[in-house]
């Protein structure tokens, strides 16, 4: 990691400068590396992909659900995705320590040729409002500079989320789907905004 004068930061993967203006206007005081995730970050990610999940979706999954999320399950599936690209993962670290990760890659949709997709940022809780979610959906928006068009699906009722991704110049498209975990269906809705 190169800190950038005090309080910026800098993103050696990709470049990215966080000015001490964004730092005060976030609140983010911390020292934050986005890179690329690795093999080794694969029990780091289903922390943070545990962790979140059962804060985010608190009243909108079952609860039995969501006590039931295994960290062990989410070890073995992140060490054998980490193995595959597309998807590219890059996580973010505060003084080392992973707490928020992102995928994305080519859209999986049926009608998605051409357009890039933010397939999933989770943030560790105790960094929601920091602005890391911002700093990882700026890396992921510039990782897919090739695509026109960034899209991204999101659980209809996470009212925080969509709060977020409409912060980010996203905007409903009007597509819907269904899909089934576990027991249990849950609605999804698409965004999108222009990568440039």
């Amino acid at each position: 990691m190169e800190p950038c004068g005090g309080i910026g930061m800098h993103f050696r993967r990709c470049g990215f400068h966080v000015s001490a203006q964004e730092v005060a206007r976030t609140g983010l005081f911390m020292a934050l590396e986005i890179r690329i995730a690795k093999g080794g970050d694969a029990t780091a990610i289903a922390h943070v992909h545990v962790e979140s999940w059962r804060a985010a979706y608190q009243g909108l999954m079952p609860s039995e659900f969501l006590a039931s999320l295994s960290v062990e399950d989410r070890i073995v599936f992140w060490e054998r995705c980490l193995l595959d690209t597309p998807p590219t993962t890059f996580v973010a670290l505060d003084r080392g320590n992973v707490v928020g990760w992102a995928s994305c890659g080519p859209s999986r949709d049926d009608d998605g040729a051409g357009t890039g997709e933010l397939m999933a940022i989770n943030i560790r809780p105790s960094h929601w409002r920091s602005g890391v979610g911002r700093q990882l959906f700026n890396v992921v928006k510039k990782e897919l500079a090739a695509f026109p068009i960034l899209t991204l699906w999101v659980v209809q009722g996470n009212a925080r989320a969509i709060q977020f991704y409409s912060a980010m110049g996203c905007h409903p498209d009007g597509a819907t789907k269904s899909i089934r975990i576990a027991n249990f269906e849950v609605s999804e809705l698409r965004m999108r905004r222009r990568t440039t």
